[in-house]
C-alpha cells in the first residue's frame, strides 16, 4: 500500500522475573508470566530448582551421610506424619523419632537419626483426624497425640498413657507449660490444661479451664504460641491471649478482623511472623498488623482451598494446595479424583515464589533438629504409601516434571496494526519447545540446547504476539529470548 511503512522492533526478555496474575494481561511486561510451573526464577533465568524426592534423613554421627526412611507395613498408607523431638538424657544425644499414623488408625514409630524399621506403637488407635505437640513432662520429652473424634494419648517413646478427662481436641499448642486446644463441638471455646500437667483438664481457677468467645468472629480454629502470647485464630479474625501465671491475670484482645475465611491447616509460625491462607490469598501477621504476601499468584488459587496445608522450615513457607489448570493438565491432574495439585514455596525473607505442580500432597510436616531442616510430605493416590521431601531435582520422584512458562500476548502498543514475527533468538542449555502465539493461535518449534543463542525462523503474522516455553529435560537453564518483529 502506497505510503505504508514497516518498522522492525525487538521484543526482548533479558530477564525472567517471576509470576504475576494480578496485573491486567494487556499491561503485563513479557518478563513476567501469568502462569508458570515447575520452572524456578533464579538469577533472571528459568531453571528447575524445585522438586519432590524420596524422603531421606540425616545420620547423627556424620552430617555428610543420609538414610532413607523405612517402608510402612504391608497395606498401610500414610494418614498423618508427626515429628517427635526427644533427647536421650542417659546417653546425652538426640533421639528424635518419626511417628506415622497409618490408614488403619494404628501408629508406627521409626528412628530419625539412623536406619531402622517402623514398629507399631501399642495401645493407641485413632480413627479420626489427629494432631500432636511435643512437651517436656516430668523431665522427659513426650509426644501428645489427640484425635478429633476423641482420645488424647501421651507417648514417651516406650509406652502410651491415655488421658481420661481431656476434651475432644482438634488442634493444640504449648505455651508456658500449658496445652491450649481448639475443641470439637464447642466452636467458640479455647480449652487449656493445668500448668505442668497435660493430663489434667479439670476446669477450675487452680487447674485447667476454657475461654468462650461469644461474638461474630466465627469458630475458634487454631491456637499458636507466638512472641510470648497465644494467638487464637478464628474463621474471621485473630485474638491475642496474654497468659502468664494464674488464670485471673489472663487478658484477651482482638487484634485482627478478617473479611475472608482463614484456612486453619495453613497457619504456620515462620520466625518473626505467622503466615496463612485465606479466601483472598496469602497473608503474613507479625502480632499486630496483616500484610498480603505473594500477591502475584493470588489469582492462581483454585476456589476450593479446604484441603490446603502449610509448613515452615529454614526460611521457606510451603503450601500444598490446588491451583487453577489454565495451561493444561500435569501429572496427577491427568487422573480423576485428585484434590491438591501443587506445592507453593515462598522465601519469607525475599518474597520469591516458586511453584511445583502435578502432585497431590495430603499433608506436610516440618522437621528440624540439629543440622537437619526438612519438610516431609505425604500423598494421595499412587504415592500414598510413600513419604517425600522437597528438593531441587526438578522431578517428582523418578519422573522428570514437565516445566512451563508463558508470557501474555502483547500488541506492542499498536493494537490496530499487523505484526510479523520474523525470528526468535533463544538461549537454552537444554532442548525445549518454543511456542509462538499469534492472535491465540499456537506455532511450536523444537529448539536444541547449547551454549549459544539459537535462531528460530518464524515469519508468521498476527496483531498480538506471545511466547511459551516447555521442557521436561533435566537441569534446564533458559537465560534470554529476543524476537524480531516487523510492525506496519
Amino acid at each position: 500500500m502506497k505510503g505504508s511503512t514497516t518498522r522492525r522492533v525487538r521484543l526482548k526478555i533479558s530477564e525472567f522475573k517471576g509470576t504475576d496474575t494480578t496485573t491486567e494481561k494487556k499491561l503485563l511486561s513479557p518478563e513476567y508470566s501469568p502462569d508458570t510451573y515447575n520452572f524456578t526464577f533464579t538469577g533472571g533465568a528459568l531453571k528447575a530448582e524445585i522438586g519432590v524426592d524420596v524422603a531421606m534423613l540425616g545420620i547423627l554421627a556424620d552430617k555428610n551421610f543420609w538414610h532413607y526412611l523405612p517402608d510402612l507395613p504391608e497395606g498401610e498408607s500414610v494418614e498423618n506424619l508427626h515429628f517427635y523431638r526427644k533427647y536421650d538424657f542417659t546417653n546425652k544425644k538426640r533421639d528424635d523419632k518419626i511417628v506415622v499414623k497409618g490408614s488403619s488408625g494404628n501408629y508406627y514409630v521409626a528412628p530419625f537419626w539412623e536406619t531402622g524399621t517402623f514398629e507399631k506403637i501399642p495401645n493407641i488407635f485413632v480413627s479420626s483426624l489427629d494432631s500432636s505437640v511435643n512437651y517436656r513432662y516430668n523431665g522427659n520429652d513426650v509426644l501428645i497425640i489427640a484425635g478429633t473424634g476423641g482420645g488424647v494419648y501421651i507417648y514417651d517413646g516406650t509406652k502410651i498413657t491415655y488421658v481420661q478427662n481431656a476434651p475432644t481436641i482438634t488442634s493444640m499448642c504449648v505455651h508456658y507449660e500449658r496445652i491450649y486446644a481448639t475443641v470439637s463441638g464447642e466452636a467458640n471455646s479455647l480449652w487449656f490444661s493445668d500448668d505442668f500437667n497435660p493430663e489434667n483438664w479439670n476446669a477450675s481457677l487452680l487447674e485447667g479451664g476454657f475461654i468462650n468467645f461469644d461474638d461474630d468472629g466465627g469458630r475458634v480454629i487454631k491456637a499458636v504460641s507466638f512472641l510470648d502470647h497465644v494467638y487464637v485464630f478464628r474463621d474471621y479474625g485473630i485474638v491475642r491471649l496474654t497468659a502468664y501465671g494464674s488464670q485471673e491475670n489472663y487478658t484477651v484482645s482482638k487484634v485482627y478482623v478478617s473479611a475472608s475465611r482463614i484456612l486453619p491447616d495453613t497457619i504456620a509460625c515462620c520466625g518473626d511472623r505467622i503466615i496463612f491462607l485465606t479466601d483472598e490469598g496469602l497473608f503474613s501477621f507479625n502480632g499486630y498488623t496483616m500484610t498480603m504476601i505473594a500477591k502475584e499468584i493470588t489469582n492462581l488459587f483454585h476456589r476450593d482451598r479446604s484441603a490446603a496445608k502449610g509448613a515452615y522450615v529454614k526460611g521457606n513457607y510451603y503450601l500444598c494446595c490446588r491451583l487453577r489448570q489454565d495451561a493444561g493438565k500435569v501429572l496427577c491432574e491427568e487422573q480423576p479424583g485428585f484434590i491438591n495439585n501443587s506445592i507453593v514455596r515462598v522465601d519469607v525473607r525475599t518474597g520469591k515464589v516458586d511453584i511445583f505442580r502435578g502432585v497431590d500432597v495430603k499433608g506436610m510436616t516440618a522437621m528440624e533438629s540439629l543440622h537437619i531442616g526438612e519438610v516431609l510430605l505425604f500423598f494421595r493416590g499412587q504415592y500414598s504409601t510413600q513419604m517425600g521431601m522437597m528438593s531441587k531435582s526438578g522431578k517428582l520422584f523418578d519422573i522428570l516434571a514437565p516445566k512451563h512458562w508463558e508470557c501474555a500476548e502483547t500488541d506492542l502498543g499498536r493494537p490496530d496494526t499487523e505484526k510479523t514475527v520474523r525470528t526468535v533468538w533463544l538461549t537454552t542449555a537444554t532442548d525445549c519447545t518454543l511456542t509462538v502465539v499469534l492472535d491465540g493461535k499456537k506455532f511450536a518449534y523444537e529448539v536444541k540446547g547449547g551454549s549459544k543463542p539459537k535462531k528460530i525462523v518464524v515469519n508468521r503474522r498476527g496483531s498480538t504476539v506471545g511466547f511459551m516455553i516447555d521442557t521436561d529435560k533435566k537441569s534446564p537453564v533458559i537465560s534470554g529470548l529476543t524476537a524480531e518483529v516487523d510492525v506496519k
